[in-house]
């Protein structure tokens, strides 16, 4: 116990005073106390994060191991269709929270969020082309091959128009379910809290449903269930997309089926990566590569987006350079090199209509190019500057 103001309080409370009120006086005794007492809570935090991460990295593998119609197919037939029904019913309970009519209009009113001060400014034309960018490769899996890979599963009795239409228009659907789940139960139990990058999902998120009263642990294990599956479906999509590669080309040379061993290694380095994103606790234990390099000596001290912390590092060089870069000389192949007409024999191939082909044409010989420039500009612009 420490006392504070005349009060016996726990280390754990008087940490969570601290953190709400910069004003509070504190002995130096006792700020070595909370010092060693966040230090060890850090520790343990750490530690379970590990395990957690390479349970997950190793529940990816194995899913993977099992092939497409052994392993992701399975996981997605019955994850895919209850990963939906849980997202309804968060959405109903988040839409119905008194106060939630302000996280609407944040969400679908133009100009209301700069108007009535949740944001300072309105971001400019770069910043919307980055962010933007950023959910169409994050969540469409694009300039990364993965989209590629599945295809190439597809029966080539397949309408490849008529799936593309799907896909994009089933993406966008859960996209803004996703932020009905979200954001309106933010405006309604947590408005000061962030509205963007893993604070939403692990800070905000957790004080909306402590504030749902009895039924917020049932909200809470439903909309974690949500990120569980979310985060499972694409770990696969990226494992599958590197082993399929290395299969396909074993099984060229005539070595035989390489799937378990391909998908093994890719987890040890998927594994490696998770345990230094764990450990490093988003930046708070001081292995950042702002520390590293020593561009922050101040835990306060304002460092680029890309240093902050690894997880940061790595989204920042795969979502910031690489995915638009990738999705840029794919566009650059397809429209120049091997040509539209690749695209538009491959998916006729069984007599399928493509009428969408001259826009396509058009669109992988000019815009689509012209548009990944802007979007590499403005990740760089948003990650590095």
């Amino acid at each position: 116990m420490i006392e504070l103001n005349g009060m016996e309080l726990t280390i754990e409370q008087v940490i969570a005073v601290a953190r709400h009120n910069e004003q509070v006086r504190i002995s130096e005794p006792a700020k070595e106390k909370i010092n060693r007492a966040r230090a060890y809570v850090d520790e343990k935090l750490a530690q379970k994060a590990v395990i957690y991460g390479l349970i997950f990295v190793a529940l990816t593998m194995i899913i993977v191991m099992g092939g497409v119609g052994g392993g992701i197919e399975k996981v997605c037939s019955v994850g895919m269709p209850a990963l939906f029904v849980m997202l309804v019913i968060c959405i109903i309970r988040s839409c119905t929270l008194e106060g939630a009519s302000d996280g609407l209009k944040y969400m679908f009113v133009p100009g209301w969020a700069l108007a009535n001060g949740v944001i300072k400014e309105a971001p400019d034309f770069f910043s919307v082309v980055s962010t933007a960018g950023g959910q169409m490769f994050f969540s469409l899996s694009l300039g990364m091959a993965a989209m590629i890979t599945y295809g190439s599963y597809l029966d080539k009795k397949e309408n490849l128009q008529k799936n593309a239409i799907i896909i994009v228009v089933m993406d966008t659907l859960v996209a803004l379910m996703a932020g009905l789940c979200v954001i309106p139960g933010r405006f309604a139990l947590d408005p000061t809290g962030n509205l963007g990058g893993p604070s939403l999902l692990f800070v905000t998120m957790q004080n909306v449903f402590d504030r749902m009263g009895a039924a917020g642990p049932i909200f809470g294990i439903l909309f974690y269930l949500l990120v569980v599956f979310a985060a499972v479906s694409s770990s696969i999509s990226l494992l599958e997309a590197v082993v399929a590669h290395f299969v396909d080309k074993a099984r060229d040379e005539g070595k035989g089926d390489k799937r378990k061993l391909y998908s093994l290694i890719g987890a040890i380095g998927a594994g490696i990566l998770c345990v230094i994103v764990c450990l490093d606790a988003l930046g708070n234990a001081g292995i950042s590569p702002a520390d590293i390099l020593g561009m922050r000596v101040d835990p306060s001290d304002e460092v680029p987006t890309w240093s902050a912390d690894w997880l940061d590092f790595f989204d920042c060089i795969a979502e910031g350079i690489l995915m638009p870069l990738g999705a840029l000389l794919m566009s650059i192949m397809y429209g120049w090199e091997l040509g539209p007409e690749v695209v538009h024999a491959e998916a006729t191939c069984e007599g399928q209509k493509f009428g969408a082909y001259g826009w396509f044409r058009i669109c992988i010989k000019y815009i689509t190019p012209l548009a990944m420039l802007l979007v590499l500009y403005g990740q760089i612009k948003e990650f590095f500057f």
